[in-house]
């Protein structure tokens, strides 16, 4: 009898799991509806959607905070919080003289509004809970922006390919960066809005793939101000075979180049902390340049078995497999603001103006 038990409950604890895991997938794309919701309600109340970044300078001024250590860094999510039925934490963001881009460190105030965790809005279910960080207490996110097909992020300036870059994506760098819903040609059902990636508990960071990012510079080329994605496939070569990247790698000395503290600031602006790209598929490597954390792949990631949760423009959410076409000859990024993707179907729905209309 004992032994029959043993094994209804080795039968059974699987599908428990299975169903855990499937309500957990549910509720993480139910929060990214919210999300979306809650784009389109600031698109109603401002006639464009939240800026990536922005000062109290520059166009759409009054729909933004007017932080006093902005310095273009401060992240959209924060604009969003009054429509996530968080108004009060976002009254704390308008009077704060924190820079939302910062960490916090042992003596800063305790009721720093960067330590204000707000797991119940921007972290998976599947994933690591805020507290699991220990780098530092900050406020984490697994949820991210589109940023585009076309990766760079500099947002304090647009001077050449970041020019390109962030028109690719949703919303801009910087003053002047003004995107409503008719600024996204290709289709409200084409394009992303919102995705995932799980974060890791300490620097340097766990060597999971899904969890980890590989900082190196052979990825990219030209100076800070127009650096830019040349070579894709030399990311994916970091691969090893058990969902880890390889050890060693040439040039990288391992753990020490293996970052982990992306997505500790919902605040920030930058993609290393909230944003996505469409150019390596889900569950892929994410990497960023050794000069600079603004320059990276963010690849979205999850918890979920076999892909990502993905919100897009017109509010509907979607399960994106690891297996979408991404063109897996593809190289470099688009060098238009409006050119197809080079990176397939999933190249795609990070663009908004590429004229391409596959949607998976």
């Amino acid at each position: 009898m004992i032994a029959i038990i043993g094994l209804l409950i080795a039968l059974l604890l699987p599908a428990i799991q299975a169903a855990r895991e499937a309500a957990r997938k549910m509720q993480c794309g139910n929060k990214q509806k919210q999300l979306a919701l809650a784009a389109h309600n600031y698109q109603n109340t401002y006639s464009m959607l939240p800026m990536i970044s922005g000062t109290e300078n520059g166009i759409g001024s009054g729909a933004r905070c007017k932080y006093t250590q902005n310095d273009q860094k401060a992240g959209l999510l924060i604009d969003l919080l009054p429509y996530l039925e968080a108004p009060q934490i976002y009254d704390l963001w308008k009077v704060s003289t924190v820079n939302p881009d910062g960490g916090v460190g042992a003596a800063d105030s305790l009721d720093d509004v960067r330590r204000l965790q707000l797991d119940g809005l921007f972290i998976c279910p599947s994933g690591l809970s805020s507290s699991a960080i220990t780098l530092g207490v900050r406020a984490a996110t697994h949820y991210r922006w589109n940023h585009g097909d076309a990766p760079f992020d500099n947002y304090k300036g647009q001077t050449g390919y970041e020019t390109i870059a962030w028109r690719r994506g949703l919303g801009g760098h910087g003053k002047g960066s003004v995107i409503d819903f008719g600024s996204i040609t290709d289709g409200l059902s084409n394009t992303a809005m919102f995705s995932e990636r799980m974060f890791a508990e300490s620097d340097p960071g766990i060597l999971k793939i899904t969890e980890g990012i590989l900082q190196n510079g052979g990825t990219w080329t030209g100076s800070y101000a127009a650096a830019r994605l040349t070579d894709r496939l030399i990311v994916l070569d970091y691969c090893g075979t058990n969902g880890e990247y390889k050890n060693p790698i040439s040039g990288i000395t391992y753990k020490s180049d293996y970052r982990g503290s992306f997505g500790h600031l919902y605040s920030s602006a930058v993609s290393f902390h909230s944003g996505f790209h469409t150019v390596l598929p889900p569950n892929g490597p994410a990497v960023r340049n050794n000069s600079s954390r603004d320059i990276a792949v963010m690849t979205p990631t999850s918890n979920h078995k076999g892909g990502v949760n993905l919100a897009k423009c017109d509010g509907s959410v979607t399960f994106i497999t690891n297996a979408i076409d991404t063109n897996g000859t593809a190289k470099a990024a688009a060098t238009t603001a409006d050119e197809p993707s080079p990176f397939g179907i999933w190249g795609a729905l990070g663009s908004r103006c590429g004229g391409e209309s596959q949607t998976p």
